[in-house]
């Protein structure tokens, strides 16, 4: 591994990188501090500026003591300022790389990069900062095992280094567009919490003009007093019940429109121009509009697809569909499922989808883009896909939670089988 690391050579943190954890550290807070004691009293900011350059040496030394590179079959990466330490993360082992970058980071042209493991909750790695070009790189070097497919991962890389990685053409592209986000903000649970928070906070803060929407429709006789909303709802629930059901109605649709706007505009923001990108085995996704984040991962690390479905997403009964080729939309079944997976069940090449219905209907199978089966008439609490037995065909792994009959399997498209008396 040493000629390999030799090799590729080992690479820094873009040189932005102390600037950037100096702002976002809480250093600022104490070159403030040492800086406005020093203008009004030098007793206070004197003691304060050994501070700030420790402070600033500490972050000026982590950067130049920080060093990673790519190996045959390795990220190695190596800090620390009094004592060393050296990480190995088998490439192999690495399940996807997040690119993320705030307004700021965008301005600069510089990302963080998190490297996540199979197997971990937390970020294995953090690269804060590389460049986009660097973290792009990363992503698509690590991601990729080079010349071993997805099916031999634990296979021996060949002795060459991925610098300049051989990028597949796309399969498969999705984006999503500000209208249909707009569409997912509406009809999102988050509407409803958001209209909940504007009602607490006016109750305590009073930010929205109702007194002002109440004198406009609301006798003025029941308006006397400053606090105009408090005076409706006792006087005129009491003596014209017509009124306060007009005023009731109009603080309802002020209140429902704003969170409803808050629930889009937040929505749009979070997941503008979401993209998906499938090439080869590799599936990369990117959103954001003040956070951009862009993420590769391995197709073969995909263990579900889980849909939900508010209320308000259900109501239309759009139903379930597929877009087929990239061109058109196809509908499936005219009722909305709450979870699916996708495998190739036959061993055919055609994958099939596995959808559970929900409660009363049960897990039903799209078999070969042609017809319904019914696997079973419980739903599960979740679903997965893989080829336990090497056969060939993809087995549907299934937790009947709900029976409390533990894990199961069905196996070879064929019959069903128990893997473990335990729920996930």
């Amino acid at each position: 591994m040493i000629e390999a690391e030799a090799r590729s050579g080992w690479r820094r943190l873009h040189p932005a990188t102390p600037l950037l954890n100096l702002f976002g550290g809480g250093y600022v807070l104490l070159l403030f501090l040492a800086f406005a004691g020093s203008m009004f009293d030098g007793r206070i900011g004197a003691p304060l500026w050994p501070l700030v350059a420790i402070a600033v040496g500490a972050v000026v030394l982590a950067y130049l003591r920080f060093k990673y590179t790519v190996t045959d079959d390795a990220l190695v990466i190596t800090e620390g300022i009094l004592f060393r330490r050296r990480r190995v993360i088998p490439r192999s082992r690495i399940q996807h790389i997040d690119l993320k970058a705030g307004v700021i980071h965008q301005l600069v042209g510089v990302a963080q990069a998190r490297i996540e493991t199979a197997g971990g909750r937390d970020a294995e790695a953090t690269l804060r900062y590389v460049s986009k070009a660097e973290g792009l790189r990363l992503r698509d070097t690590l991601v990729k095992l080079p010349g071993t497919a997805d099916a031999a991962e634990g296979a021996t890389a060949p002795a060459t280094v991925a610098t300049q990685p051989q990028t597949e053409p796309p399969t498969f592209a999705r984006r999503i567009t500000p209208l249909e986000l707009a569409v997912a903000g509406a009809t999102s649970n988050r509407a409803g919490v958001l209209v909940g928070l504007l009602l607490g906070g006016n109750f305590f803060f009073d930010f929205i003009p109702t007194d002002w929407l109440l004198r406009r429709v609301i006798p003025p006789e029941y308006l006397e007093t400053e606090a105009a909303v408090r005076a409706f709802f006792f006087e005129s629930a009491q003596s014209d019940f017509r009124a306060f059901l007009i005023g009731a109605g109009i603080l309802a649709l002020v209140f429902g429109l704003l969170g409803w706007g808050l629930s889009v505009l937040l929505t749009v923001v979070r997941y503008f121009e979401f993209t998906l990108i499938a090439a080869g085995r590799e599936l990369r996704v990117s959103y954001g509009l003040l956070t951009r984040r862009e993420t590769g991962l391995r197709r073969s690390r995909v263990q579900n697809v889980l849909i939900e479905e508010s209320i308000l997403r259900r109501w239309p009964g759009l139903g379930f569909w597929v877009r087929m080729n990239n061109s058109s939309w196809t509908t499936l079944h005219s009722t909305s499922p709450v979870g699916a997976v996708v495998c190739d069940m036959d061993g055919n090449g055609e994958d099939d989808a596995v959808t559970d219905f929900g409660p009363g209907l049960g897990i039903w199978v799209w078999k070969n883009n042609s017809s319904w089966i019914s696997l079973h008439n419980t739903s599960s609490a979740y679903m997965a896909c893989g080829d336990i037995d090497g056969s060939g065909r993809e087995d549907v792994i299934v937790d009947f939670d709900s029976l409390g009959t533990g894990v199961w399997a069905r196996m070879n498209d064929s019959s069903w089988k128990k893997l473990h008396g335990l729920a996930t």
